[in-house]
């Protein structure tokens, strides 16, 4: 009886040990898979550059889900690690009506910066606001399809 008990905590000991292998983050199969991560850099020079920075990154996290979104209001902040890709909002106008802006990407601290277009994002009927700044990242991303094509 008790070589059938101590037969039954070696089982149960091996099935916990996999278990906390298995359930442990970092362990197991993708621990050999690095984490993509993309460091954004936003002006701190706007009114409301929280908000756009966070819009911005909603954007990448959604057109990239695997990659890990870092931001950085500063050049001090955002230095490119090796293995990362570095994304930059360059705002180059914004009113109450309208903002323009294009994006500057280097895929790694080796490659030369990439510029895209510039995307300008207009409302007629109220003003530039927070609540738009989800649909103005989106028509970023889309206006610059040399930039989605390499993301992550």
């Amino acid at each position: 009886m008790s070589e059938q008990r101590s037969r039954a905590n070696r089982l149960l000991s091996y099935f916990s040990l996999v278990l906390l292998i298995v359930a442990t983050p970092g362990v197991g199969m993708d621990r050999d898979q690095p984490s993509n991560v993309i460091a954004l850099y936003c002006p701190r020079d706007l009114a409301q550059h929280e908000e756009l920075c966070q819009s911005m990154a909603a954007m990448l996290k959604r057109r990239s889900p695997t990659s890990v979104i870092r931001t950085a209001h500063d050049d001090v902040d955002l230095a490119v690690h090796a293995g990362e890709m570095r994304v930059e909002l360059m705002v180059d106008a914004i009113t109450e009506s309208s903002i323009s802006a294009h994006l500057e990407w280097q895929v790694s601290d080796k490659e030369a910066v990439q510029i895209g277009p510039q995307i300008e994002f207009t409302v007629m009927d109220t003003t530039i606001r927070p609540a738009l700044f989800d649909q103005f990242a989106e028509g970023l991303a889309v206006g610059t399809p040399e930039f989605l094509e390499i993301l992550p």
